[in-house]
């Protein structure tokens, strides 16, 4: 398999293709810096942001139902993430006639970032949005906890 698209199985037995988006610059620290291009927020019905996910409230359906730090930077937002973690966007698509926003959800393995993208900006595609990364985050304390 190519090391572009990976293709695995999420917890509904689905397939999910993850993009590989390359390897993020390292910091003496050991972390690493997640750099998201939102888009043109002049295009945007609803305001832009990325956010490192360290909670999912799936009661709500909107972006507040994602507890975690938010990006900082104007154009090039820039999040620090560490192994395993979890971080979303809501990315600007489409063109000044059609626009579009999609949620982009990186996660980062063994120091490689990987993407997937969803439909964001409905009710039901956010529910799914916000289902989707709750199992991500239960999937990454799972086995957290069994390396303890």
């Amino acid at each position: 398999m190519s090391d572009m698209v990976e293709t695995k199985t999420d917890k509904l037995g689905e397939a999910v293709e993850w993009e590989y988006d390359g390897v993020p610059e390292q910091l003496p620290s050991g972390m690493y810096v997640l750099r998201v291009w939102l888009g043109d927020e002049r295009k945007a019905r609803t305001k832009l942001w990325a956010k490192k996910v360290t909670a999912v409230d799936t009661s709500k359906n909107n972006g507040y139902a994602f507890a975690g730090e938010f990006a900082r930077g104007w154009d090039m937002k820039e999040l620090l993430i560490n192994d395993g973690d979890v971080a979303v966007a809501v990315v600007q698509t489409g063109s000044w006639k059609n626009p579009n926003q999609i949620m982009r959800i990186y996660k980062l393995e063994n120091g490689k970032l990987y993407k997937h993208e969803m439909p964001w900006g409905s009710p039901g595609a956010n529910v799914k949005v916000i289902h989707f990364v709750a199992g991500l985050l239960r999937h990454k304390n799972s086995s957290a906890s069994q390396k303890n």
